[in-house]
Formats: C-alpha cells, sequence, structure tokens
C-alpha cells in the first residue's frame, strides 16, 4: 500500500487552471490539536502501528485502483474557459523484498482532458515494469485513444531515469524502485497515515466497526475524517509542497479526506481506501498565481485510491526479466 496522496494533484489543477486562463485571449496558519478522546487516540496509534508494519513485509500483491476528476472553468473579461480532466489507473504490483528484491507492475491508465481550442482528448495505455537484478525494464503501448498525445518508448526498454516520460510517473515507477531499495526513500513522500504525531493534529474524528471478509475472517474497519486544509497547514508536501498547493487547498475550508483503513483479527492491514473531494463557486484564481489576476474559478473535483493486499509474506514466483 503506497498512503499517499497525490503529489501531482494541487500541481496538475493549478497547470490547467493557468492554460485555462491564458487560451481566453484578453501563508497558512497551523492549528490546534484535534480534540480526541484517549480511547480514539488508541485507535489512531493501532492504524499507523499497522500501516508502519507493511514496510517490514518479505512479500504481498497490491491491487490498487486509483481515479481523479476535475472540472470547471475559468472566467477573465467576461471570457469562460472549460477545465476538464479524468484519470483512472488500474494496477497491481507484486513485490518480492530481501536479499535480491525483483517486482512487477501491470497497470491500464487513462485519460481525458481539455485542450487550448476547447477540444478534448483521450487515450488509454496498458503498461508493464519488472524490476529485476537491479534492472528496471518498461513495456507500454497506446490501446485506444488518441495515441498522439501519450509519447512512450517502443517495445521493452530499461529505465535509467524515471522522469524520461510522463506514463513513468502515472503508474509509481519512483514508488517501486524506492520500496525495492534501488534509491533512497524520499522523506517528503512518506504517507501521513505512518505520521502519529501529524494525524493527532489534523484527524476530527475516528470510529472502528467490526467486519466480515469474503473469507469469513473477521476484521476491523477504522474510518478516520482529516481537515484537509489543516492537513496542508501541517504538511505541505502532502499536495506537493509549493505555495500554490496551500493557497489551493486553503480555499476548501471545512472540508475534508475520508480514510477507509481495514485491519484484519491480528490488526495487519487488508484494505485501505482515500476519498476527498472540493467544490469552488466563482473564487479568486489570482490566489494560486499572480497571471491569473482578475480570474474567477469554479471547480468542483474528486479524487479517491483504494488498494486491497494479499499473498503477505507468502512465496511467490520470481519475476523474471523480458526476453530479448
Amino acid at each position: 500500500m503506497n498512503y499517499r496522496f497525490s503529489a501531482k494533484l494541487a500541481l496538475l489543477i493549478t497547470v490547467l487552471i493557468t492554460i485555462a486562463a491564458t487560451s481566453i485571449h484578453p501563508a497558512a496558519t497551523v492549528r490546534a490539536q484535534s480534540g480526541l478522546s484517549d480511547e480514539q487516540l488508541a485507535l489512531l496509534e493501532r492504524v499507523v502501528t499497522a500501516v508502519t508494519a507493511v514496510d517490514d513485509y518479505t512479500s504481498y500483491v497490491s491491487t490498487e485502483n486509483t481515479t481523479l476528476a476535475i472540472n470547471g472553468n475559468v472566467t477573465l473579461a467576461g471570457f469562460t474557459q472549460n477545465i476538464l480532466q479524468n484519470q483512472t489507473l488500474d494496477k497491481t504490483t507484486t513485490y518480492i523484498l530481501g536479499d535480491n528484491p525483483n517486482a512487477l507492475i501491470v497497470a491500464t491508465y487513462t485519460s481525458e482532458s481539455s485542450q487550448e481550442a476547447g477540444k478534448t482528448v483521450s487515450y488509454t495505455v496498458n503498461a508493464e515494469a519488472r524490476y529485476v537484478e537491479e534492472t528496471l525494464y518498461f513495456n507500454g503501448s497506446v490501446t485506444d485513444g488518441d495515441a498522439t498525445q501519450v509519447d512512450l518508448p517502443e517495445g521493452w526498454v530499461t529505465v535509467d531515469d524515471v522522469t524520461t516520460y510522463d506514463i513513468f510517473d502515472s503508474i509509481g515507477l519512483d514508488n517501486l524502485l524506492e520500496r525495492v531499495g534501488a534509491v533512497e526513500q524520499d522523506p517528503t513522500k512518506e504517507s501521513p497515515l505512518k505520521d502519529l504525531e501529524l494525524l493527532k493534529k489534523v484527524v476530527t474524528n475516528i470510529t472502528v466497526e467490526e467486519t466480515t471478509l469474503e473469507d469469513g475472517s473477521t476484521a476491523n474497519t477504522f474510518v478516520l475524517t482529516i481537515d484537509l486544509a489543516s492537513l496542508i497547514a501541517n504538511d505541505p508536501n502532502a499536495f506537493g509542497g509549493d505555495s500554490s498547493s496551500t493557497a489551493l487547498f486553503n480555499a476548501f475550508e471545512g472540508q475534508n479526506v475520508e480514510a477507509t483503513i481495514v485491519l484484519d483479527a491480528d490488526d495487519n492491514p487488508w484494505s485501505y481506501n482515500l476519498t476527498f473531494g472540493g467544490n469552488l463557486v466563482d473564487a479568486d484564481a489570482s490566489t494560486l498565481s499572480p497571471s491569473l489576476a482578475g480570474a474567477t474559478l469554479t471547480l468542483d473535483f474528486s479524487f479517491s485510491q483504494s488498494s486491497e493486499l494479499s499473498q503477505v509474506n507468502e512465496e511467490i514466483e520470481p519475476v523474471t526479466a523480458p526476453e530479448e
């Protein structure tokens, strides 16, 4: 489980807004700690302990779905430009860790977006990545939509730089390299759900309810309500870590992130789901960038990410390098 909010989200929204505005052609206060009871603080500690324990797993499979939907418009000098961005990622990642780590990603990524001329374009990429013997391999192809909208290497290639193609970032090759220990982990990308002191400040409520899994076993479902603006104030890196990120998400005052984490009877993570959304009506877009002075922003966005773990610490067939 990644347990990390999308760092690209604020940047993506800001870029979309800026593009929309320019195509028309005419510091936050840290909040006080939340008032959780001793019982709720104990529940919070159980969640953090469980999430952190995933770092010690020797093998597992993570099945993940991420969706992002942005719809709105920017108005400047009487002219309006629409904003549209829909992204979906379905991904299964297999990790075999230890002295000779290897990993496998099988993913489908779909994007739909509005362009400067008001045109909407979309495409779908099927991708696979393998980490074997300290080498990262990638293969991807456009299976639907406009292939001119995405830049891809041809056939299987070795990846020396995960910033070479946007699709590398979209399917999380940087996260894979960090997980297998090929590169040092970026501390700014650490999950907020591993930081107990941070959560004490930003979680406004936590509940737990017993549930039954598909195999008939008993589990506990923890639901955390996280104040979105407070999270950004206390952890600016949660959504990109720049001034426009803070300004953007502080505009969604009073709106929440909901994190649902299912732990089995032994408090091992089984699944999680993060959801949040927001809306703005005729907001001052200049808070994001001086170039947007005079523009107003109306925006609806939603983000969700879910993941389920399986084959934890089980023997998994090693990943092999692609054939030459």
